[in-house]
């Protein structure tokens, strides 16, 4: 689950600080082992496999712990170990568009007793921007899924395929 934290500094005779809002997730169950299916965007690369289940969390895209896919979706399959039951799964993203770092528009989910079967158990659309927001966010989407168990999971993190019209980039792959 994901939670939404807002903080600010105040003391008698002091101004206050400007609120601070930071998202919090909780790390539930931890893969045995993860796999990309096709590699990041050289410039984007953290580390690779290791990314996806270390729980660490980027601060902005030039830190090295954030993935990014330019004209390709992120691919990844997960081993569980045994067959665990799932309500949800959460996928964190970087958002940034002065800079080209654009939401994703789709989040599916695939599970599946062994690696080589996937039916799909959860999907979440995502509303792309119609305007330029400043600055920059790490957010979280949140899967429901409707499958009581598996071992294998399998993340389609589908990318915007072109940069929208009001972006100064328009036409150029997101």
């Amino acid at each position: 689950s994901t939670c939404t934290l807002k903080v600010m500094a105040a003391r008698k005779g002091w101004e206050n600080s400007s609120i601070g809002t930071y998202a919090l997730m909780h790390a539930g169950i931890i893969p045995l082992h993860a796999a990309l299916l096709h590699p990041p965007d050289s410039a984007y690369m953290a580390h690779l496999d290791t990314s996806l289940t270390d729980l660490q969390i980027g601060s902005d895209a030039s830190d090295g712990k954030f993935l990014g896919f330019h004209g390709t979706d992120l691919q990844a399959t997960f081993d569980l170990g045994q067959r665990k039951a799932l309500s949800s799964v959460s996928v964190g993203y970087f958002e940034n568009m002065p800079a080209y770092i654009m939401r994703p528009t789709e989040v599916e989910i695939w599970g599946g007793k062994d690696k080589s079967s996937f039916s799909k158990i959860g999907s979440v659309s995502i509303s792309p921007a119609d305007s330029m927001l400043r600055g920059s966010d790490r957010k979280y989407i949140t899967v429901p899924l409707r499958h009581p168990s598996v071992q294998n999971v399998k993340v389609v993190v589908k990318c915007l395929s072109a940069l929208p019209k009001w972006n100064p980039g328009k036409g150029q792959k997101a």
